[in-house]
């Protein structure tokens, strides 16, 4: 009878053991289910471009890269290039201009034609639709005369030897090139703020 009853002791531990066993894995399970369902999403949000930084749909917004620094402002420091307003009547961004963009290329040499990139920072939906180029012409001459050049479509744009070709629009990368050399369009990176070069950009974000 007592080994019997031993050994029936020992079941009854056995099968507690076990089902302790069992409740303790299924809690586990429960635990790691409950991260591996929460890491995702934790991981998507820092992925996803429309989760780590937005800009309100239909946005329409305009800035200015200024040559001198190469800081993006609101306003055009010439007054007098400003973006074309037509194609959806840009405003000024509430955290700025700078928040959506950034130059590569920038400062361009004086008195050149070097190529400026100005390209929408990862993570928007942004498109440039629209821009201006603030140059100088004839540049060696006295007069170092400027000119506006806008565009909402990719060619060049300017009369005779004076031109500015914009590559990009409707990308996320715009590309300005003046043709570079004497009596054409270059970047006027010295001269005083009314004459120095400057780009306007129109950026709409869908």
């Amino acid at each position: 009878m007592s080994d019997i009853e031993t050994t029936g002791g020992e079941e009854v531990e056995a099968r507690e053991r076990a089902r302790i066993t069992r409740r303790a894995a299924i809690q586990k399970a429960a635990l790691a289910a409950g991260a591996v369902w929460v890491a995702p999403a934790i991981i998507d949000s820092l992925a996803s471009p429309a989760a780590a930084v937005t800009a309100p749909k239909g946005s329409c917004f305009k800035g200015y890269l200024e040559m001198l620094d190469c800081t993006f402002v609101a306003n055009d420091p010439t007054s007098g290039c400003a973006v074309p307003s037509a194609v959806c009547s840009p405003t000024d961004p509430p955290l700025g201009i700078a928040t959506y963009l950034q130059a590569i290329g920038c400062p361009p040499v004086n008195a050149a034609g070097g190529t400026v990139t100005v390209q929408v920072k990862p993570g928007y939906s942004c498109r440039i639709i629209a821009a201006s180029a603030y140059v100088q012409t004839d540049n060696l001459t006295t007069s170092e005369r400027s000119a506006c050049r806008t565009a909402t479509s990719d060619g060049k744009v300017g009369t005779g030897n004076n031109k500015t070709t914009f590559t990009g629009f409707g990308t996320t990368s715009l590309t300005i090139t003046p043709n570079g050399g004497s009596g054409t369009d270059n970047w006027d990176t010295d001269g005083t703020a009314a004459q120095r070069s400057t780009i306007g950009i129109v950026i709409q974000c869908p």
